[in-house]
């Protein structure tokens, strides 16, 4: 599948193309003003189309239907218009000599468009307003982070394991307003998205696949990424941040009853919210996990239930927490849980059991697991428990939130296959050309050697996941 490449700047004027139904005698020329003789309103040539089109920048209002235009001054660069005319419809994006303005790409982005959005800062304050449309299954909607000469970023992590850096990705920043994506098939890759709202800084929707973005909600109790009926929605190798002074919220939360796919992240939240981890998703695979509040809360509405090679530390609640009556069995593989004002892993509330294997797990306030009424624990083998005295003899440096183990770690060659415990005991990951959510095509080519794979999380272990690929 070839998308069709559209350009955002956020420095542009808003470009249009102006339709005539009566041509002047003389065409316009670059940077003509042209004028309504009637409206007063103006606008400039960029360059002609046709004898009857021309794309037009910075128009300052309304034309008067019916009206002369053209060049004041200059008989023959004036036109008599019908009733109908003068019209104005935005430009198609697909030149980076007049491209799109973010609005004009909301509005006008279409299925099968890679939309390329230029570094620099995008000041959205209060707007709330959402793609006029989805992608498909096939064809999906693609807005994407470059440089100022339109190449596609490859944000790397600082050291193999660190925060993405930021070094020429878009910022979207919002005062009360927040990204608003309610539409599905849509990928988001690449982007800087900061909000103070207290609702969330991106509100996604169904299908919709998030990946190498940098997300800050400063609202007071706001969620850093909030997914409505998440079928098949994915965040991967993201950074969520939760910033505010006060209030919850979850860095990632999907509603209730849908799942949805978490992969490769670094949530953190500081400044004295109580904000927690991730919220009601399906598998939970390779993020580290730095948060107040519970990192991973789950419950029967949760989907695939699988945490696997994960790095969790809560500084008052439970690495995981299993609420509302959860009833599918849960696999916690291969993760290192430490430093927890609660427990590790919480069944408050699981009608079904759980598999525990080969986690590491230290310095836990109320101890490594907790059943609720009708737990029934089907497995635990192999976890490593010991009682170091603190973060220092498991990590390099976990006040700068440099979580990779030491070599004397108790975590190291713990796992599946002597692989270590946790997230970030791996090579920065180089992300595939291609990555599908569900059986959509998230970016790129559709091919189905993408439609079922594997996942990477610590050191080699391999989890499988539905029909969904993310290559790490």
């Amino acid at each position: 599948m070839a998308m069709t490449v559209r350009y955002v700047t956020s420095d542009a004027p808003t470009y249009e193309v102006i339709t005539l139904d009566v041509s002047p005698a003389t065409d316009w020329a670059v940077d003509d003003v042209v004028t309504g003789q009637t409206s007063a309103k103006t606008c400039t040539v960029v360059i002609k189309l046709t004898a009857t089109t021309y794309v037009v920048k910075s128009r300052n209002g309304t034309y008067t239907l019916g009206e002369v235009v053209g060049v004041t001054g200059n008989a023959d660069k004036l036109a008599d218009q019908g009733a109908a005319n003068p019209t104005f419809a935005n430009v198609d994006g697909s030149s980076s000599t007049y491209p799109w303005t973010w609005t004009q790409a909301l509005a006008s982005a279409a299925a099968g468009d890679l939309v390329k959005i230029a570094s620099g800062t995008y000041n959205r304050g209060t707007e709330t307003t959402a793609p006029t449309n989805s992608g498909t299954i096939t064809s999906p909607i693609a807005f994407v982070g470059c440089d100022s000469s339109w190449n596609i970023l490859t944000p790397a992590r600082a050291n193999g394991h660190g925060a993405l850096s930021t070094t020429n990705m878009p910022v979207l920043s919002y005062t009360t307003g927040y990204l608003f994506m309610i539409k599905s098939f849509l990928v988001l890759r690449n982007l800087n998205v900061a909000s103070a709202a207290t609702t969330q800084a991106v509100y996604a929707y169904s299908s919709n696949l998030l990946i190498n973005c940098i997300v800050t909600a400063s609202g007071a109790g706001a969620d850093g990424i909030y997914m409505y009926r998440p079928y098949g929605g994915a965040v991967v190798e993201c950074d969520i941040f939760k910033t505010a002074s006060s209030g919850a919220g979850y860095c990632i939360n999907f509603e209730t009853g849908y799942g949805g796919e978490i992969v490769g992240n670094r949530l953190v939240t500081s400044g004295g919210n109580t904000g927690g981890g991730v919220s009601h998703a399906g598998p939970v695979v390779g993020n580290l996990i730095d948060v107040y509040g519970h990192c991973i809360v789950m419950s029967y509405a949760s989907t695939f239930m699988c945490i696997v090679g994960n790095t969790l530390l809560s500084s008052n609640g439970n690495a995981v927490y299993i609420a509302d009556g959860m009833i599918y069995p849960i696999c916690i593989v291969n993760n290192q849980i430490t430093d927890c004002g609660g427990y590790g892993v919480n069944f408050f509330d699981a009608d079904e059991g759980g598999i525990l294997f080969r986690n590491r797990n230290t310095r836990l306030t109320s101890g490594w697991t907790s059943g609720g009424a009708n737990y029934v624990e089907v497995a635990s083998l192999f976890n490593v428990a010991t009682a170091n005295a603190d973060a220092d003899a498991e990590y390099i440096d976990d006040a700068s939130k440099d979580y990779r183990l030491r070599p004397a770690s108790y975590g190291k060659e713990a796992g599946i296959f002597a692989s270590d415990c946790g997230a970030f005991q791996r090579v920065s990951p180089t992300l595939p050309a291609v990555a599908n959510v569900e059986n959509a095509v998230a970016y790129g080519d559709p091919s189905p050697d993408n439609l079922v794979g594997t996942l990477v999380a610590g050191g080699g272990l391999i989890a499988t996941r539905r029909s969904t690929l993310i290559g790490r």
